[in-house]
């Protein structure tokens, strides 16, 4: 049974997913601190250093954010972005210590079936889907679309016309608003609202794996309600947060340490910096018959898998360097990239994945 918990009625806000009853995902949202990735902010560029090729936009937050160039639109890579210029854009990485929100111009409004990118052209349709609907679902964004992209997920197979096209002007009326408060505020700020927050953790879930959804105010309810209407189950019960105290701070200690058990044998080393999260691959414990060419296979996927869910709960965010057990073999390079790429797909942030790479590593044994 999986059971989202959206708590606002606290000091600290809460996203907590549990399964069976335990905790598989938990979010703090702490007041002044709710920077989260994906929010929305209108600032100003304050510098544009060409040596870095990257801009600093004040945000109306402590530290200006950063803007690589090649986070740029489509229409600001045409016309280009000028110092004082006010822009809106998105935190794609939370501030971190010195360091301030990443951001991209490339917005991205998403909902369970769709993605609308309002400052780019054009449909880009799932290949998963079959060749006919993925040519039917073309034919129908096509006269949708006056302004702005859409990406249309796998999910869509599920849905209908009338509810793809309701998700799209919904989201479109979303970025609209935006537009709007950007106007009236004048002036650097967070254009999303925290409402919006809590509803993002339902963005991408496939509803149909949740049993129900549990708030403890009335307000939030009716606006899930109003946007997924009968698709999910939500009840108020004010007094979640007792029963879920002992079960929050023992998820809080297994995400406090370094060491996390894979299983199998297999243990994963996390270590975060201010420049990448580096998650280091460990399989002294392993055993098996196998020979040590599958055996490294096996633990790769093992670590895989797991590596995917401490991304997810511990909120990783920006470069992150997973540094698997050697494997010569491109087939077995495949097949644990296979595995990542299905196990990361469970998360409902948007994830690069790049091949194995060759790292620069200084040694003190002869080449």
């Amino acid at each position: 049974m999986t059971t989202l918990f959206l708590l606002t009625q606290l000091t600290e806000k809460l996203h907590i997913t549990t399964e069976q009853e335990i905790i598989t995902d938990l979010q703090f949202i702490r007041p002044n601190e709710d920077v989260l990735v994906g929010a929305i902010f209108y600032g100003r560029i304050t510098d544009i250093d060409h040596q870095l090729n990257a801009s600093f936009v004040d945000i109306g937050l402590e530290t200006p954010g950063y803007l690589d160039h090649h986070d740029y639109n489509q229409h600001d890579q045409a016309s280009g972005l000028t110092e004082g210029q006010y822009i809106i854009v998105q935190v794609t990485k939370a501030p971190f210590l010195s360091k301030g929100a990443r951001l991209t111009r490339k917005i991205n409004l998403s909902d369970q079936a769709l993605v609308y990118l309002p400052y780019e052209e054009g449909g880009n349709v799932s290949r998963k889907l079959a060749d006919d609907k993925r040519q039917e679902l073309q034919t129908l964004f096509s006269g949708q679309l006056n302004t702005g992209g859409v990406v249309v997920r796998t999910k869509a197979d599920a849905l209908s016309d009338q509810e793809l096209l309701i998700q799209l002007e919904t989201l479109q009326a979303r970025f609209q608003h935006y537009l709007a408060c950007a106007k009236a505020q004048n002036k650097p700020g967070q254009l999303s609202s925290t409402s919006e927050t809590h509803l993002k953790y339902l963005e991408g879930r496939d509803l149909s794996t949740i049993d129900q959804v549990i708030v403890d105010d009335v307000k939030l309810k009716r606006q899930i309600e109003s946007v997924y209407s009968d698709r999910v189950q939500v009840q108020v019960k004010k007094a979640a947060i007792q029963g879920l105290a002992p079960k929050i701070t023992a998820y809080i200690e297994r995400l406090s340490t370094p060491i996390i058990d894979a299983g199998l044998g297999v243990e994963l080393i996390v270590q975060q910096t201010e420049a990448m999260t580096v998650i280091d691959v460990n399989s002294k414990s392993y055993t098996s018959n196998q020979s040590r060419a599958r055996s490294v296979v096996s633990i790769n996927k093992q670590a895989a898998k797991q590596a995917a869910k401490v991304i997810q709960a511990r909120n990783l965010s920006g470069m992150i360097v997973i540094d698997f057990i050697r494997m010569p073999s491109r087939k077995d390079q495949q097949a644990v990239m296979d595995t990542l790429k299905k196990a990361i797909a469970e998360d409902t942030l948007p994830v690069k994945l790049y091949w194995f790479s060759r790292m620069f590593i200084r040694t003190d044994e002869e080449a």
